[in-house]
């Protein structure tokens, strides 16, 4: 009896957040995310209260902050966090001892406190010690650490509040690396400050600069993605580029030599989504392949050592669609099933396990039945219940089934069939609690059932 109310136990916390998240974002061990209902939440590494949820107790499940529903962006990065609600408004937590989080004090928040009076935030960005954001009318504003003049305002002061850069109102989107940040205007150039160690600025040598730099003269830059060092950066075309630190071969040009200026990865036009980590870098092309290279971590997904110094294939599947997080990455896929690989010591998979994974494993199923969700329930009869070889199954009306697939209480896939009939073998599972889901007519039908 103790093993079953445990097995319940895992599976309500973690199909009662099976829902699609639609915004979702890493910093050093914690997650951030936004549901397709509105609502805010966070988990893994809480020491300086990054999860928002008026504790410093770190959580290996999602945990919901607060009440409202009204959220819009997210962003992570060290150990504070950042969002943007639906009315404009800019609200910040965690750690705070370098004014990052820009309420004019270097206290910690446990909890989301508003960014000034503003009302018109468009989007904001998260650094290891610093923020920097963009308005609707295009400026752009930084504060916190500015000892590398990562704020961009010419000086290396730190700020408490946000201050303007410059003048003009031409910036688009901005994405902060480990100490520096680039800027993309709306007219297509990329810019860049901050710490240039490793020629993450791309402009050529190794010093920082405190106020914003152009990359090159090209006017035809589309898309932004920052590591800890490196960076990543889609052109109209659909080329990829890469440039900064290339210690693990995160720049995916072939080489473990350090980039200063952007150099092209490979010849194909056809990546539409990018994300850079700690060491590595990953990207999904047009077709829904995923690729990564780098670093030979956990990060990269193909379960090898060794580093990878070109984007190299990840699996076989053709069906991913988006990329969030950092260190672990999280991947979506068509089917709305989210996947995960990285580290994972800090709860930060959000999947009950504290536990590193160098393979995607699938996290939640976004089609999962909800615990509170009867309806599907009993348009679907499944028996015995608890079942030990065989799973009866009943559909009102009978219907053909086209596809059957059955996933345990961490949502991963274990049985899958086409043109199953109404009884399916399920004498190989282990005990525990398993969804079904039945395809039928183009109709989807859920149920839970109990192996012995």
């Amino acid at each position: 009896m103790k093993k079953i109310t445990l097995l319940l136990f895992i599976f309500i916390s973690i199909q009662i957040n099976a829902q699609c998240w639609t915004k979702m974002a890493g910093g050093m061990d914690h997650v951030i995310a936004i549901k397709n209902d509105g609502t805010l939440w966070a988990w893994g590494g809480n020491n300086n209260g990054q999860l928002g949820n008026g504790t410093i107790l770190t959580s290996n499940v999602p945990m919901q902050i607060g009440t409202d529903d009204d959220w819009q962006s997210v962003s992570a990065g060290g150990y504070q966090s950042a969002a943007i609600k639906t009315n404009g408004t800019l609200w910040t937590w965690g750690d705070n001892q370098y004014g990052q989080l820009g309420d004019a004090t270097a206290t910690d928040r446990m909890f989301p406190v508003q960014v000034g009076t503003s009302s018109d935030w468009k989007n904001v960005t998260v650094g290891s010690y610093n923020m920097s954001a963009i308005k609707i009318a295009g400026s752009l504003w930084s504060w916190g650490w500015n000892t590398l003049g990562e704020l961009g305002d010419g000086t290396q002061t730190i700020r408490f509040e946000p201050v303007r850069i410059g003048n003009l109102n031409t910036w688009k989107t901005v994405e902060a690396g480990g100490s520096f940040v680039i800027g993309l205007k709306t007219d297509g150039t990329l810019w860049s400050w901050g710490d240039n160690l490793f020629g993450q600025l791309g402009t050529g040598g190794s010093s920082m600069r405190s106020s914003p730099a152009q990359i090159g003269s090209d006017n035809n830059w589309k898309t932004i993605a920052t590591g800890t060092y490196h960076v990543l950066a889609l052109k109209q075309d659909n080329s990829l580029w890469g440039w900064g630190s290339n210690y693990g071969g995160q720049v995916g040009n072939n080489s473990l030599n350090n980039r200063t200026t952007p150099i092209r990865i490979g010849t194909q036009n056809n990546w539409s989504v990018i994300m850079g980590t700690i060491l590595s870098s990953l990207a999904i092309k047009s077709d829904g392949t995923l690729w990564s290279w780098g670093d030979s971590g956990y990060i990269l997904g193909n379960g090898a050592d060794g580093n990878v110094l070109i984007p190299t294939r990840v699996g076989t599947e053709s069906n991913w669609s988006n990329l969030y997080g950092g260190d672990p990455a999280f991947g979506i896929k068509t089917d709305n099933t989210m996947w995960a690989w990285g580290f994972g010591q800090s709860g930060q998979m959000g999947n009950g396990i504290r536990a590193n994974s160098n393979v995607p494993i699938i996290i939640q199923n976004c089609n999962a039945l909800s615990t509170n969700d009867q309806s599907i329930t009993n348009q679907l009869t499944v028996s015995p219940n608890p079942a030990n070889e065989f799973l009866n199954i009943a559909i009102p009306g009978n219907p053909n089934i086209d596809q059957l697939t059955i996933y345990d209480i961490l949502g991963k896939k274990v049985i899958e069939r086409n043109q199953t009939a109404s009884q399916i073998d399920i004498s190989a599972l282990h005990s525990g609690m398993y969804i079904l889901q039945l395809s039928s007519n183009g109709k989807t039908f859920q149920s839970k059932f109990m192996k012995k």
